[in-house]
Formats: C-alpha cells, structure tokens, sequence
C-alpha cells in the first residue's frame, strides 16, 4: 500500500512540477495569484516527508523531520506556494548531504498576542 501511495505521489509531483513551470510564466507576467488557505502542519509535513523518506531509505539515510513544540497546529497562506519552498528546501538538503542521518527541523514563529516570537 506504502507504494501505491508512493506512485501516486510521484505522480502528482510530476504534475506539479508542471504546473510549477507555468507559474514561472506567471511569475514573469505579474499575472500569478495567491490562494490563501488554512495549512494544517501535520498533513502538510507528511504529504511532503513522503517521497523524500524513500529516498532516503533508497541512500541508506535516517529521515527524520523535527517539529518544534510550540508549532501552531495551522495557519493561512497559499499552500501550494509553501509546498514548493519545502520540497526545494528538502530536496537541497537531500541533494548536498552525504551523512547517515537526514533530519529537517520545522521550525515556525509562534505566534502571541499580535506579536511574533521567532523561535
């Protein structure tokens, strides 16, 4: 089952990656817009640990991501954005690590009263 969801995974990567490219186009025409949503970290993190967790099994790495403890449980932005700045952000840290253990902390500013404490 872990691979099927694998598969199917790699397969809305491909599309994304597709999509990615035509907001390049976007990008360069001022035309892109942002879809702001409410983003709950645990389904996010686990939609986006997926491939990259078979990819480290397949190199032999410990996969670990870390999430602070204070993390709010969700918060409103444009979630296909932030999905493409994680896995950018994974798949540099996969690409350039040459160690047995690959751990990503996912760290994000708590939020109090109407100010932001960076953590």
């Amino acid at each position: 089952m872990e691979f099927a969801r694998t598969i199917h995974g790699a397969g809305t990567d491909l599309l994304n990656l597709i999509s990615d490219i035509l907001d390049l186009s976007k990008i360069e025409s001022g035309t892109v817009s942002v879809e702001a949503e409410e983003v709950f970290f645990t389904s996010l993190l686990e939609m986006i640990a997926r491939p990259f967790r078979h990819e480290a099994e397949h190199r032999r790495l410990a996969f670990e991501i870390q999430t602070d403890a204070n993390l709010m449980r969700s918060m409103v932005t444009d979630s296909k954005r932030l999905q493409q700045v994680l896995k950018n952000l994974l798949s540099t840290h996969l690409n350039l690590l040459s160690k047995a253990a690959f751990a990503f902390p996912f760290l994000w500013p708590r939020m109090v009263g109407a100010k932001i404490i960076p953590c």
